[in-house]
């Protein structure tokens, strides 16, 4: 199930804050207005909120305020035949990512509706969208493979370097010939650089 509510603080900045299961994240100090807060629970969990002080001083009203605690049951949403060299992302009506379980292809969602991403370097993204209202399996097709073009660069001086990078991909290799082959509908940055002259760089 999922636990929530919201958490309003009023504290002396980092040092007095609100702690949720023992953690010392300072940052929930100061002045925080109402903020959501969540987080998965099984059967006989134990959540506990405390504020921590130090022993000196005060700021603002030295306070936490909680209202709106909310337990929603969760459904378990598996993806099956994922390209284990892709990336799956899953987000809710909110445009929020959702995380997934250990198992990296299975999540605990809360009813609603969502979407996902499907995306590896040189093959077209898959994506859709789902309805949680219970346990289900999510079956996703075999990617394809993007149509690929030949990139040559005409440098000078002619000895120069040329290094092309994808956000994704990382750096391309050139093949024997100096040409790149590359999945095409893709944005590519390329470096040009020789000794003695100016770096040129772009995309």
């Amino acid at each position: 199930a999922r636990l929530s509510f919201d958490y309003k603080v009023s504290s002396e900045a980092r040092y007095d804050y609100l702690s949720v299961n023992g953690s010392t994240e300072k940052n929930l100090s100061g002045e925080i207005d109402w903020t959501n807060y969540s987080q998965t629970v099984t059967a006989g969990s134990v959540v506990t909120l405390a504020y921590v002080k130090d022993s000196s001083g005060d700021r603002g009203s030295d306070c936490v305020w909680f209202k709106n605690f909310a337990l929603q049951s969760l459904g378990t949403v598996t993806f099956e035949n994922v390209d284990p060299l892709a990336v799956l992302t899953v987000r809710n009506a909110e445009g929020n990512i959702e995380n997934p379980t250990a198992n990296s292809n299975v999540y605990a969602l809360a009813a609603g509706d969502y979407s996902y991403t499907l995306t590896r370097f040189g093959y077209q993204m898959q994506s859709g969208e789902f309805t949680v209202s219970g346990d289900m399996s999510i079956e996703l097709g075999a990617m394809t493979e993007l149509e690929t073009c030949t990139i040559n660069f005409s440098v000078t001086p002619a000895e120069a370097s040329v290094t092309l990078t994808h956000p994704t991909g990382g750096e391309m290799q050139a093949d024997e010939n100096g040409a790149f082959v590359l999945p095409k509908g893709e944005v590519y940055s390329y470096t040009v650089s020789a000794a003695n002259y100016v770096t040129a760089n772009g995309s």
